[in-house]
């Protein structure tokens, strides 16, 4: 009698495991994982950082021979609206062949942030000069302006500014006369320049 209610039951386990067989294992849980921390955005350090550098020493005027301009001064000077250790300018003030009155200016600003280099850099949107385009360079970005005007004289300025990341860099040169002188002509002077200052600041700045 116990061999007979044994047998369904062993029959039972066995057909149970048969439908099992083909059936196959649920994957494992998946272990619990902790978020990764949300990465807190920082701005990066300004790329740039102010030293002692003389411009009016460092600047090369010899882009200038084809205007036989004479150099009468230079001063060194912060940039306009900055203090000493804020930034470099030097004013070059030169006469040209008939006694007029020309000026170069360079200048060079190491900026807190690249944000504020570009708020640097687009103030020249609020000025009369006209836009002249892009200027290829070493920079990041670079562009021409130019403007003609008249005061006492005739008076002919080009402008090329210079940035990448915290750097700013401006060259600009006036020319008076009885006549305007050509944008052609002075583009490719304060372009040189402006190359050059560039390089000279970004390495003594680096």
């Amino acid at each position: 009698m116990i061999l007979r209610r044994a047998l369904p039951l062993a029959l039972t386990v066995l057909s149970l495991a048969a439908c099992t067989e083909g059936t196959p294992a649920p994957p494992p849980a998946a272990e619990a994982t902790t978020p990764p921390a949300t990465a807190t955005s920082q701005s990066p350090l300004p790329a740039y950082r102010y030293s002692d550098l003389d411009l009016c020493a460092a600047t090369d005027l010899a882009p200038l021979a084809a205007l036989k301009l004479t150099l009468k001064e230079k001063r060194r000077a912060a940039p306009d609206g900055y203090r000493k250790g804020e930034g470099e300018a030097c004013l070059h003030e030169m006469t040209t062949s008939s006694g007029d009155i020309a000026r170069l200016t360079v200048e060079a600003i190491p900026a807190k942030s690249a944000d504020e280099a570009q708020g640097i850099y687009r103030t020249l949107d609020r000025e009369p000069m006209k836009l002249d385009g892009a200027v290829a360079g070493p920079w990041e970005q670079g562009e021409g302006r130019t403007l003609d005007t008249v005061e006492s004289y005739k008076h002919s300025r080009y402008q090329v500014q210079a940035l990448s990341g915290n750097l700013y860099v401006s060259v600009w040169l006036a020319v008076g006369g009885d006549a305007y002188t050509p944008k052609e002509k002075l583009a490719p002077i304060v372009e040189a320049i402006a190359a050059e200052t560039y390089a000279t600041v970004a390495r003594a700045w680096k």
